[in-house]
């Protein structure tokens, strides 16, 4: 408990000190105003009483000034007389006694039969309480008798000093009494005060540790400083709660949102997906039923066994399509590697020569200008050869389809025309039409999934020379360029621009 003393102490000096320039102010006042105000006092009595005799005596006779001078209420630091022109005391009526009357003192002339010398009968001047003489005398002229005399009282103040002296010899105790009082009464006051400061700060040292500095501030080595620091530290951590709580719900939001748009994605490419396989499932179980039956045209077998053949390939290929889609969300990122772009290009048209010389369209391969991207090549060879498989099937015959590259921009473009409002519905192109036939089917499917997983950004548009456009933009993936290049080989097309 030693290290509580810190606040306890420190407390106790400042109520301590607090309460002796309090209490030194208040002896300090009285020791200043005590005087003075007992002086002006006594000051105001005396010149009350010496006017109000006065008053009773003047132009009176000489025994009647004695008898009222005898019936005066005086105390014992008061003494009247009445002295004539030469400063005889005619009568006079002292508070002294004999002993003090015996003493050898000056300022004890008071008495009848003494002589006052003319200082003596002069009113006493002084400037104020500390230079206040023993003895004032207030003097005045009196007529007694027609003749003139003097009315002397002698005031002596040994009181006042008595007052300034006490409050000097008792200043040591009571600056001993101020100090121990002033510690008494500040450490109870402390010991009350500080008990719940400390006690919180005692929970807080244990909630946040020592005090050794807080990102660049320094804390007080007492418990005002481990409050301080474990209320800061308190702060901090609901921020970082609260910033955490917020990042989490915001999350929380985000994948909410995104299971929500994946279960509409789902639930339409399902409902698509049902239509696709359902139209070849359907057709090949007509021709069965009417083969079967033997019901007209089915009669001919052979003829509709081949085309039930057809739709089941037709099928197959759904069916494949399908399960790529589905590996495709589900398999872990692949990774990525530099691939060359002409050497990519090189490989679809190749791949894609048969199917172009089925749909009668050529392809024409243009490489402006050479580039390397770093995209996972299989991924980026599935998401390409779709749009050359759409360029071709939707191609006009006797056209061909363009594979342009110029630097970081990759356009393959086919004769025809396409629903734009469609293509640009994104992930939704292989939702059925208002009019119940199916959309663009799985090509643009795959290229919007594919698409999304490697981040890049591509269009699908009606050129203004009459071409449907699919233009890929590898700006974010490029890593080099190269020159141009040409080359003529069998019905793919290679020419130097």
């Amino acid at each position: 408990m030693t290290k509580w003393f810190n606040l306890l102490w420190k407390t106790v000096f400042r109520i301590c000190g607090l309460l002796l320039v309090v209490l030194f102010l208040l002896y300090f006042f009285l020791y200043v105003v005590v005087p003075h105000y007992y002086y002006s006092t006594a000051r105001s009595d005396v010149s009350r009483k010496f006017e109000q005799l006065y008053q009773a005596i003047d132009e009176g006779t000489l025994d009647e000034a004695k008898a009222k001078i005898d019936l005066f209420e005086s105390d014992e630091n008061l003494d009247v007389g009445i002295v004539d022109q030469e400063g005889h005391v005619i009568y006079a009526v002292t508070s002294f006694s004999e002993e003090e009357r015996l003493e050898d003192n000056p300022h004890w002339k008071l008495i009848k039969g003494e002589t006052l010398e003319k200082a003596e009968l002069q009113n006493t001047k002084f400037k104020g309480v500390r230079d206040l003489p023993k003895l004032v005398r207030f003097v005045t002229d009196l007529e007694l008798e027609g003749k003139q005399f003097k009315l002397v009282f002698s005031w002596y103040t040994k009181s006042i000093h008595r007052v300034e002296r006490l409050m000097t010899e008792i200043f040591p105790i009571t600056c001993v009494i101020m100090i121990l009082g002033a510690l008494v009464g500040g450490l109870f006051y402390a010991r009350w005060s500080t008990a719940p400061l400390i006690a919180v700060a005692e929970k807080a040292e244990r909630f946040s540790g020592k005090p050794e500095g807080h990102k660049g501030r320094k804390y007080a080595q007492d418990e005002i400083g481990m409050l301080q620091y474990g209320l800061d530290t308190l702060h901090e951590q609901l921020q970082e709660k609260v910033q955490e709580l917020e990042r989490k719900n915001q999350n929380l939001e985000d994948s909410m949102q995104r299971i929500l748009e994946l279960e509409k994605v789902q639930s339409d490419f399902f409902a698509a997906a049902s239509h696709e396989l359902k139209t070849p499932i359907a057709a090949s179980q007509m021709m069965l039923e009417g083969m079967i039956q033997q019901i007209g045209v089915y009669q001919d077998r052979e003829k509709y066994l081949r085309e039930c053949r057809k739709q089941m390939g037709q099928l197959s290929h759904l069916v494949e399509e399908l399960l790529e889609l589905s590996r495709l969300r589900e398999e872990k990122p692949q990774e990525a590697e530099e691939v060359n772009m002409t050497d990519l290009l090189e490989k679809l048209s190749q791949d894609y020569a048969y199917l172009a010389e089925k749909f009668a369209v050529s392809i024409r391969l243009s490489v402006k200008e050479e580039s390397t991207v770093y995209l996972p090549s299989s991924l980026l060879y599935k998401a390409l050869s779709n749009g050359v498989s759409n360029a071709i099937r939707h191609g006009e015959p006797g056209g061909e389809v363009v594979l342009s590259l110029e630097g970081a921009v990759l356009d393959i473009s086919n004769e025809g025309h396409i629903d734009e409002s469609i293509a640009a519905e994104g992930a939704e192109v292989f939702k059925r039409r208002q009019d119940g036939r199916a959309g663009c089917g799985f090509g643009l499917y795959f290229i919007e999934t594919i698409m999304k997983i490697l981040a890049l950004p591509y269009q699908i548009f009606n050129g203004e020379d009459g071409r449907v456009h699919f233009r890929v933009d590898f700006s974010g993936k490029l890593l080099t360029a190269g020159s141009e290049r040409t080359t003529i080989k069998e019905n793919i097309l290679y020419e130097e621009d």
